[in-house]
């Protein structure tokens, strides 16, 4: 699964070395335990950093600003990717946007978004900022079309 692309024009390119060398020292240093899905690493926060300091370390030397400004939904999703992060939030999709699991974001998908209007903790809260509203219409439209 590729890695999560930030939604945002404010966030730098990720320092690549300094999370391979993470990476390798982690491995190198043995097996830790992996976040759960209560974990605050598997959900946007505004502290930094999350409470597992080994995965907090791993995305914040992948995105910085995930330690520098706050703990948001690409840090989360960083964490799914990077730490292994077991996030079960119950969406099935195989694509962000995809809540009808028919690997096509369509009209379907539309309808389903506009059913949780306004819903917290919901599948279709694409933009991670705890309910479903307007700015994930535009994220569902950005992604209109197959998986």
């Amino acid at each position: 699964m590729p890695l999560p692309l930030a939604r945002t024009t404010t966030r730098r390119t990720p320092n690549l070395l300094a999370w391979a060398t993470l990476i390798v020292g982690g491995l190198v240093g043995g097996a830790h335990a992996l976040p759960s899905a209560e974990s605050d690493c598997c959900h946007a926060h505004d502290a930094i950093g999350c409470e597992d300091p080994t995965c907090s370390a791993t995305v914040c030397a992948y995105d910085p600003a995930c330690c520098d400004r706050g703990w948001d939904y690409v840090c989360a999703d960083s964490a799914r990717h990077l730490c292994g992060a077991v996030c079960d939030d119950g969406c099935s999709a195989t694509c962000d946007g995809d809540f009808d699991n028919s690997n096509t974001i369509d009209a379907r998908d539309l309808t389903i978004l506009l059913s949780e209007w306004q819903q917290l903790g919901r599948c279709s809260d694409l933009d991670g900022d705890g309910k479903t509203g307007p700015e994930d219409i535009g994220y569902l439209i950005a992604m209109w079309g197959n998986c």
